[in-house]
């Protein structure tokens, strides 16, 4: 996944210009790359983003699965 793609879903999802432009993409991307499953993903979000919600990531992933 880009950069592009990242900031397309996350203003679907309702983040603002403004709280996007704050995000370290890169290091994103680089996460995504190397994530191996779910579980690895969102432990390394996690790590590198404390307050990330795990839980609801886990869920809106559930979600986007069954809907396609």
């Amino acid at each position: 996944m880009n950069e592009k793609e990242l900031k397309t879903q996350l203003l679907e999802a309702g983040a603002t210009e403004e709280q996007i432009a704050k995000v370290d993409f890169a290091k994103i991307e680089n996460i995504i790359d190397n994530a191996s499953s779910i579980e690895g993903l969102s432990k390394s979000l996690k790590e590198a983003y404390p307050d990330f919600n795990e839980e609801e990531f886990k869920k809106a992933v559930a979600e986007n699965t069954k809907d396609n």
